[in-house]
């Protein structure tokens, strides 16, 4: 089957994931097959009706937070940028919409899920969006949704609160590595020792 036409992509998206998928072909397996560490890939979020940068910045913001997650490896797009040209990410983000396309990408990256999503504008409340798409079965596992009015720092709560939604059950990194740490053992206190010059009573004696 032409991977140009599935799902009603243009051949140009089509391409871009095939040859996404050649670029990366030589490379590591995924670390989550082991079931020790699942690898997750946070495209941009796209943005509509809403001032430069927020997006860019709410991005970062969702990346910091998913990084913190016990048993996964997060690639935001720094990481998939040294994978693949300019022209291909563009074309590749085309699809950004489609869970289909999406899981295609995530499997070319070799990552087990990817997250994505959107923040839009309504007067002064911002709307933002995250869904979690499964690589392996081409579906959304969890979504995430805010509406949000007030000052910069509703972006720092609403990341932290969206990913503690999406990834309900998963422990921080942090959290892990204190639970793993052994406890220390109970000091042992010395015997009392003996007054000078004073005998030990030996068993047999003291049966007299």
């Amino acid at each position: 089957m032409n991977i140009g036409t599935r799902h009603g992509r243009s051949p140009r998206v089509g391409f871009a994931i095939a040859l996404l998928g050649a670029t990366l072909v030589a490379g590591p397996a995924r670390a989550g097959e082991g079931g020790e560490t699942k690898r997750l890939a946070v495209l941009d979020l796209v943005g509509q009706r809403i001032e430069e940068g927020i997006a860019a910045t709410l991005t970062e913001l969702v990346i910091n937070e998913a990084s913190k997650l016990a048993g996964y490896q997060v690639i935001g797009k720094r990481e998939i940028a040294t994978m693949i040209d300019l022209e291909t990410e563009k074309q590749m983000m085309g699809c950004a919409e489609d869970v289909s396309c999406v899981a295609e990408i995530a499997g070319a990256l070799g990552v087990d899920e990817i997250l994505t999503g959107g923040i839009g504008r309504l007067g002064e409340i911002y709307l933002v969006s995250l869904k979690l798409i499964d690589q392996h079965n081409a579906s959304v596992v969890a979504r995430s949704q805010r509406k949000l009015k007030g000052g910069e720092e509703m972006f720092i709560t609403a990341a932290e609160s969206m990913i503690k939604e999406i990834f309900h059950g998963v422990k921080p990194a942090t959290e892990m590595i204190a639970a793993a740490k052994p406890e220390p053992s109970p000091a042992i206190e010395p015997a009392p020792a003996q007054a000078s010059g004073q005998r030990q009573v030996t068993d047999a004696e003291a049966r007299l």
